[in-house]
């Protein structure tokens, strides 16, 4: 139990962090990507910032599952170790 507890903070971690660092990169993204050709633009203002604020949600989601994952790897590979480094428990015979 106390290996799923270590997991899912590991989890839950990635996933804050994940959520972070797309919070900070995807809005200069976004205008990167969004920037038009020529320097101007004749648009429907209020549907661009529609479809921008959806894709900064989904880049957002993305980076949250994407640290979660990362970090999911990170927790399991950190417990196999620590695991591995514990001498095993031994049991004296009464």
């Amino acid at each position: 139990m106390a290996t799923v507890r270590t997991l899912l903070a590991w989890i839950f971690g990635g996933a804050l962090l994940g959520l972070l660092v797309a919070s900070l990169i995807a809005p200069k993204y976004l205008g990167w990507y969004n920037a038009p050709g020529l320097g101007q633009a004749l648009c429907d203002c209020v549907k661009m910032t529609d479809e921008i604020t959806a894709k900064l949600l989904a880049l957002q989601v993305e980076g949250a599952a994407g640290g979660a994952v990362l970090f999911l790897i990170a927790g399991i590979v950190l417990e196999v170790r620590r695991r591995k480094k514990q001498p095993p428990a031994s049991t004296a015979m009464a």
